[in-house]
């Protein structure tokens, strides 16, 4: 498996299957009252799907 590391991101390539091991993985080791996660599955070339565990911290972004 192929990992872009920066603080605070990185950039991978999963499965289905992968993502939602990840997604239950973080939602055990976040405070889901304090820390935020997003998760970005691209879909094709121009299309993702925004996946927030944890607090939306910019709940507006999603109308704008």
């Amino acid at each position: 498996m192929y990992v872009k590391e920066k603080p605070g991101y990185f950039i991978t390539e999963l499965t289905r299957a992968q993502i939602r091991e990840l997604e239950h993985e973080i939602k055990n080791v976040i405070d889901a009252v304090e820390d935020s996660v997003l998760i970005y599955v691209m879909k094709d070339n121009t299309k993702f799907a925004r996946t927030i565990l944890g607090v939306d911290k910019n709940p507006l972004s999603d109308y704008l």
